[in-house]
């Protein structure tokens, strides 16, 4: 995949939302796809496995990146408790 010019390789579908958001796209559409990769996992794997938890950071990273504050530092502190 390449975004303005550069390659960028993905570890797992779990960073795809944070990209979106950062990359001059709506930040709604990173704050959607994280959401829903959040959901997703927690249903799959529940709240304490580590890949939900490593959704829940990047949604926090999503709304930071989306400037809203608020709910990144909720979902941050979530991670922060879990850990």
């Amino acid at each position: 995949m390449a975004l303005r010019g550069r390659s960028v390789w993905f570890r797992g579908p779990f960073e795809v939302g944070v990209v979106l958001a950062s990359e001059d796209r709506p930040a709604t559409g990173g704050v959607d796809v994280t959401t829903r990769t959040l959901e997703r996992t927690d249903r799959l794997s529940g709240p304490e496995h580590p890949d939900t938890l490593n959704a829940r950071g990047n949604l926090a990273a999503s709304y930071h990146s989306a400037g809203r504050s608020t709910e990144a530092i909720t979902f941050q502190e979530q991670v922060a408790d879990s850990r």
